[in-house]
C-alpha cells in the first residue's frame, strides 16, 4: 500500500503493519485498549486489507489482535488494582451505591471468564 497517500493516524498505522506484521497488529490493539484516541476501526481493516493481499497471514492477524485486546485489557486492569478500586473515577459512581461503598460489583474470578470467553471467541466467517 502506498502510504504515501495516506496521512497522520492512518499512515502510522500502516507502517507499522507492514514492518512488523502481526506482532504490530497486536501491538497497536493494545495500544487502543489503554489509549483510547487510537481507534480498532483504523487498525483492523489495515490488517485485513494487509490478509487479503496475501501479505499477512488472517488467522495470524486474528490471534495478534485478540492478544493485544488481552494484554491491553490486563494493562488497565493492573493500573486500576495499582491505583486502587476506591480511587479510580467511574461515571457510574454517583449512581450506584456499591461503587461508593468501595463493594466489588463483579467476583474476583470475572476477570478470568472474560479471558477465556475473548480467546475461545471465533473470528467470524471469513470472505473468500
Amino acid at each position: 500500500m502506498a502510504t504515501g497517500q495516506l496521512g497522520g493516524l492512518a499512515g502510522w498505522v500502516v507502517d507499522v503493519i507492514e514492518s512488523i506484521g502481526a506482532v504490530g497488529v497486536g501491538a497497536l490493539i493494545a495500544l487502543e485498549n489503554i489509549f483510547p484516541p487510537i481507534p480498532s476501526e483504523v487498525i483492523l481493516p489495515f490488517a485485513g486489507f494487509s490478509a487479503a493481499r496475501g501479505s499477512l497471514d488472517p488467522g495470524l492477524a486474528w490471534a495478534a489482535a485478540t492478544v493485544g485486546a488481552v494484554v491491553g485489557a490486563y494493562v488497565l486492569y493492573g493500573i486500576c488494582a495499582f491505583v486502587g478500586y476506591d480511587r479510580v473515577p467511574s461515571p457510574r459512581s454517583r449512581a450506584v451505591p456499591s461503587v461508593r461503598k468501595g463493594v466489588r460489583p463483579w467476583p474476583r474470578t470475572a476477570s478470568t471468564g472474560l479471558t477465556l470467553t475473548t480467546l475461545g471467541s471465533s473470528p467470524g466467517p471469513v470472505a473468500t
